[in-house]
């Protein structure tokens, strides 16, 4: 229902009708009833004197029973939620005058309030029956939308015969959308925009639906037609974005048509070179029809435009790298970062993009020069570690291992992964076992924890408690890694069968694990 309080407009209005409630000639009750009947109302009007209200309602009735009196009772009941009596008064309110669209309302407002919500609709379908008002009709139109978008349709299509408004519009727009319909959704949203043609939330509802059903030729005119000296810029920014957004959200369609979605990255470029986002949005979907040059245009000028505010350049470094482009990501940052010098993000975000395209030697040159400047990022330190033990440069790995744990003794990560890097090893293994336990303990269903745990006890030559962690690492989403030391502590603890099943499934999920068959074909 409404938030709006209907029965505020139907008791101002009865009131100026109370003369004529009660004919000339009327008897004393009468003339009793009706002024007891307008302190009623007008206790009601100031929202918080129900209870006395229905006490003048009630000595009213005794005198004259009324329908308007019998339904304004029935009001006061349900602001006091005594939905019971509420029912009661306005069902005898109407056996009086069933042509009554108010009382009709106010039952229909009191079963739902109630939770008869089917039973209120119907009610409410006797409103409609009697030539509804516009609040009425839109009232109907809502109490339908939660539950049937077919009705709703008809009700709010009947209503925006009467009444054109933009926000009904947009209503119908949202249930043809659930009715998969979407001609309604073009149809109305169009109107909404004919109605209110200079705001923009309609006009990207538009562009989204033109885009969604591949009219992208109607996008971009749409997006055209909000040009800065109509609408002003910031509006027609706003559109232009929302075109833009929708092109990058649907890959599919911008490489469909990748040359007019090149040329609204150029005039984009061109309408709003001073706006970081029109330029982060163009160079991100230049990158998804894979326009390097285009990207870097837009991104480049987007980074003259915040080159004071590194959070924005860095945000588009990063953009790079995600979309599969490290190298581009590692240049943008590179030409920024002189700027910057004292900010470590620049140097950690070149050395992830280092890593994402296997140039371990420079991603550890860029690690170590953040720790220059800051030598407690332990992120940083946690990197090198992994770097280093991939290089088997085994004492700088670590050493790095060991700068994270002396500054976070607890990081998860760095305990499983130097615990792992230990046992693999063969080294130092009761440091491995505390370290393992440590992660372990953190995260005690984590598979890849509880395959380090087992295999440092593998190594430590204690097979069956191994075997007992490793069989929990497999159960809990084990990879091929962890299937293949399954196989191996199973050989240990003499269950040959059982160690050929567990290298066949990890040969399964890793075919490249070829050697693998020797042992499988050593234990048949």
């Amino acid at each position: 229902m409404s938030s709006i309080k209907p029965y505020l407009v139907v008791i101002s209005a009865t009131l100026a009708l109370v003369p004529g409630l009660f004919a000339q000639g009327e008897t004393d009750n009468k003339r009793a009833a009706r002024e007891l009947f307008i302190n009623g109302t007008t206790l009601q009007l100031q929202g918080n004197r129900h209870a006395e209200a229905i006490l003048e309602f009630q000595e009213a009735i005794r005198l004259d029973s009324s329908a308007a009196t019998l339904t304004a009772m029935a009001r006061s009941y349900l602001e006091l939620r005594k939905f019971d009596r509420a029912e009661e008064h306005v069902r005898a309110s109407l056996k009086s005058n069933p042509e009554s669209r108010d009382s009709w309302e106010l039952l229909a407002e009191i079963l739902v309030a109630s939770g008869s919500y089917d039973e209120g609709v119907e009610a409410y379908e006797h409103v409609r029956a009697l030539g509804p008002s516009r609040r009425q009709l839109y009232t109907l139109g809502r109490l339908y939308e939660p539950r049937n978008a077919l009705k709703a349709i008809e009700v709010f299509e009947e209503l925006v015969k009467e009444y054109q408004d933009p926000a009904v519009y947009l209503r119908l727009a949202a249930l043809y959308g659930r009715a998969k319909n979407p001609r309604g959704v073009v149809h109305s949203l169009e109107r909404a925009q004919e109605l209110a043609p200079t705001d923009p939330e309609i006009a990207e509802g538009l562009l989204d639906v033109y885009l969604s059903s591949g009219r992208l030729e109607e996008a971009i005119a749409l997006a055209h037609a909000w040009n800065n000296e109509r609408v002003g810029e910031s509006r027609s920014r706003q559109v232009w974005g929302g075109l833009l957004r929708g092109l990058m959200s649907d890959s599919l369609l911008a490489n469909l048509f990748d040359n007019q979605v090149r040329d609204v990255i150029d005039e984009s470029i061109q309408r709003y070179p001073e706006s970081f986002m029109v330029l982060s949005m163009s160079g991100s979907l230049a990158l998804s029809i894979r326009d390097v040059d285009r990207a870097n245009a837009a991104f480049f000028r987007a980074g003259n435009v915040v080159q004071e505010r590194p959070d924005q350049l860095l945000q588009l470094g990063s953009v790079y790298t995600g979309s599969g482009y490290p190298q581009q990501g590692i240049l943008f940052l590179q030409h920024w970062q002189p700027l910057h010098p004292k900010d470590v993000r620049f140097l950690i975000l070149i050395a992830d993009s280092y890593v994402v395209l296997d140039e371990d030697t420079k991603a550890i040159d860029y690690f170590r020069a953040s720790l220059d400047l800051d030598p407690t990022i332990t992120y940083s330190w946690a990197n090198l570690g992994v770097l280093y033990d991939a290089l088997n440069m085994t004492d700088s790995s670590d050493a790095a291992y060991g700068q994270v744990l002396l500054l976070e003794p607890l990081d998860v990560f760095v305990n499983n992964n130097f615990a792992y890097s230990l046992a693999v090893r063969g080294e130092r293994l009761d440091d491995a076992k505390r370290m393992a336990w440590v992660a372990l303990q953190q995260e005690p269903t984590n598979p890849a924890y509880l395959d380090t745990y087992a295999w440092v006890l593998f190594m430590s030559a204690d097979y069956d408690e191994a075997a007992q962690y490793i069989e929990q690492a497999v159960k809990n989403g084990g990879n091929a890694t962890h299937y293949e030391h399954w196989g191996d502590i199973l050989e240990k603890i003499g269950d040959f069968d059982g160690a050929v099943r567990a290298w066949e499934f990890a040969l399964e999920q890793d075919p490249s694990r070829t050697h693998l068959r020797s042992s499988i074909d050593r234990l048949r």
